[in-house]
């Protein structure tokens, strides 16, 4: 009798076990292995109205290649776009005229603009981080330095330092006046997709396709901390405009938030089936917005990390709000460009 009750409850736990895997809301082993990170749940409260409803306001195109990179100037007024083949287009963003072509002979992969507008830096598949004059196209100096591809370039909110991540699995931080390297940072096993300076310019965030995060220290560059949490690579980070957030976005689908001064995830959003390329975050600190492989934008409340509105379409590469929180640039796989804007709750 004891063994036949032994295999009946052991049956009843596999039975259990089963049809709480097929509800999914079984932990995951990521997850499980931080007892600190919780999945954000849907609810019926939501106080927050901003990016509810957005709406097509222009489609720009570059050329016949995917968007890789797109960035606005700090005052709004000029959305700038690189290609896999080359092409960097500024265009006005509240117009849509086209400002400037710059035909590069590879692909740009990231494009920063300084604090004050009046340069912006651009990463290239050569390996070559260029700073250009914004108003006059001019290239203004060459950071020479990294062996292969610039995946991504990062202004210091003072606009004095620029750093520069590789697929030479480095990172280096730049003086912008002279071009002197002041920093090479070592630690990442892969390469490093995504860097991203804290609002008050005392750390720098980093990821790789190694799946690890790392906060560094910008005055000396020594590393500080490293998270961790992501099986898979990871494709960007991001600081909230307060700095005691950061968000990372993965391969796997997920994005996570976490405490950069404890180290500890927040919580976890699950709301792509697929790699989850970029995110941003709008300038009141308030709305994610992360677009996937699965052909998705989707805005999430920062707080809560509750969903807000869904876009489906093409599958959008890229994607960044504009500082004054009106437009939301994205680029997509088919080399086109698109400006949404909310539309306000009356």
């Amino acid at each position: 009798m004891t063994l036949k009750i032994f295999f009946a409850q052991g049956l009843r736990i596999l039975t259990l076990a089963f049809l709480l895997a097929s509800c999914n809301v079984l932990p995951s082993t990521e997850s499980s292995l931080n007892t600190t990170e919780k999945k954000s749940q849907p609810s019926s409260v939501n106080t927050v109205i901003s990016w509810q409803k957005v709406k097509l306001i222009r489609n720009l195109s570059v050329d016949e290649t995917p968007i890789r990179s797109l960035a606005i100037s700090p005052d709004s007024k000029i959305l700038a776009a690189g290609s896999f083949d080359g092409n960097l287009k500024l265009w006005q963003l509240q117009t849509g005229k086209l400002i400037r072509i710059i035909n590069l002979a590879t692909s740009i992969k990231s494009i920063a603009f300084s604090p004050d507008g009046q340069t912006f830096a651009t990463g290239d598949g050569d390996g070559n981080l260029n700073l250009w004059n914004t108003k006059t196209g001019q290239k203004l100096k060459t950071f020479a330095g990294h062996r292969f591809t610039v995946q991504s370039v990062n202004f210091s909110p003072d606009g004095k330092t620029l750093a520069s991540g590789s697929w030479d699995q480095t990172i280096k931080l730049w003086d912008v006046k002279s071009g002197k390297l002041l920093h090479t940072l070592k630690g990442h096993k892969d390469i490093v997709t995504t860097i991203e300076f804290s609002p008050n310019g005392q750390t720098l965030a980093s990821a790789s396709y190694d799946g690890q995060l790392k906060l560094w220290q910008t005055k000396n560059g020594k590393f500080e901390r490293g998270l961790a949490g992501h099986a898979f690579p990871v494709y960007k980070v991001l600081f909230s405009p307060d700095g005691k957030v950061l968000f990372s976005s993965s391969k796997n689908g997920k994005v996570k938030v976490w405490n950069p001064k404890t180290g500890l995830i927040q919580y976890t959003l699950y709301n792509h089936s697929d790699a989850v390329t970029d995110i941003d975050i709008s300038a009141d600190g308030k709305i994610l917005a992360s677009t996937s492989r699965d052909k998705t934008i989707k805005f999430s409340d920062v707080k809560t990390g509750l969903p807000i509105n869904s876009l489906e379409g093409n599958f959008v590469t890229v994607l960044t709000f504009s500082p004054d929180n009106k437009f939301l640039a994205t680029g997509d796989q088919d080399s086109q460009v698109s400006i949404w804007q909310k539309e306000e709750k009356k």
